[in-house]
Parts: C-alpha cells; sequence; structure tokens
C-alpha cells in the first residue's frame, strides 16, 4: 500500500459531509458526530457536584468514623 492509497485528513472530512448531507439516516448521524467531534463540538460534562463541597463531606464522614471509632 502506497501513501495514495491513504485518504487525506480533507478527503475524509469531504466524505463524512457528504454522508451527513445524503439520504441514509444512520450514516448521516454517524457522520455528522464525527464531523462535530472533530470541530470539538462536544464539550465534557462537568460533575454537579463541587469538588471542595464533595472533599469536604468525605473529610466530615472520615472524621466522624474516627472519633465513633475512638469513642
Amino acid at each position: 500500500m502506497d501513501q495514495t492509497d491513504i485518504a487525506t485528513p480533507d478527503e475524509v472530512l469531504a466524505t463524512f459531509t457528504e454522508l451527513m448531507r445524503g439520504e441514509k439516516s444512520a450514516e448521516r448521524l454517524k457522520a455528522a458526530e464525527q464531523l462535530a467531534k472533530y470541530h470539538s463540538l462536544f464539550s465534557p460534562k462537568e460533575d454537579a457536584a463541587d469538588p471542595t463541597e464533595a472533599a469536604t463531606a468525605v473529610e466530615a464522614a472520615v472524621a466522624s468514623i474516627l472519633a465513633a471509632h475512638h469513642a
């Protein structure tokens, strides 16, 4: 296999775009998803809980368990 057998990044994007605009819904969805990933349109989900609050709650629980254990 030589380099001409491998699709360039532009060719891949063009193919996804063509599929996204096509007739088959499953192909359209997958192509749109791949293009969205390429363009960084998906953002990571944020944790609902504040990490500081979670850490404080864990520390309080551990302190409570240790206090009960030593009593």
